[in-house]
């Protein structure tokens, strides 16, 4: 133990806390890229990536996983600091209520990711006789769950 822990014990806290964020970063992280592994991996499985056609429906099924892309971005735009101490001011003005908003556009976004992977499965599979187009649609649909998780613990 160094002499600035033994001097000041909320530094021992604050490493702790910063090995936590750490971890957490990394976890984050590894979903966020295993989501679009998956989809990638389904991708040149199925051989779409092969056919001039195929293109159009791997860009039809990577749009909630775009939309989960961004909700990693805005999600970590939002201060979580701010919203603590907005969960005791009950007029929530200034910075805390800009925050919130943020943060249910940021719900509104996963949301809408998670439910577009959803509705393209179901199109997919009724559609299609063809397995590959539903089993791209699926790994789309793990994917944007990955990606949304993963966000949520890397925030």
């Amino acid at each position: 133990m160094s002499s600035y822990a033994r001097s000041a014990p909320f530094l021992q806290d604050y490493t702790e806390h910063n090995r936590k964020a750490k971890l957490c970063s990394l976890f984050g992280g590894v979903l966020f890229g295993f989501g679009w592994l998956i989809f990638v991996d389904a991708a040149a499985w199925s051989g779409f990536l092969l056919q001039p056609e195929g293109w159009d429906v791997v860009r039809y099924n990577a749009v909630p996983l775009f939309l989960a892309s961004v909700f990693l971005f805005a999600l970590n735009l939002v201060d979580i600091d701010e919203l603590r101490t907005a969960q005791y001011d009950y007029r929530l003005g200034g910075r805390a209520r800009w925050s919130l908003c943020w943060l249910c556009m940021c719900g509104v976004l996963c949301a809408m990711a998670v439910i577009s992977s959803v509705v393209f499965v179901v199109q997919s599979t009724s559609q299609s006789q063809k397995l590959d187009d539903s089993w791209l649609a699926g790994t789309a649909v793990c994917g944007c769950l990955f990606i949304c998780v993963g966000a949520i613990v890397f925030w």
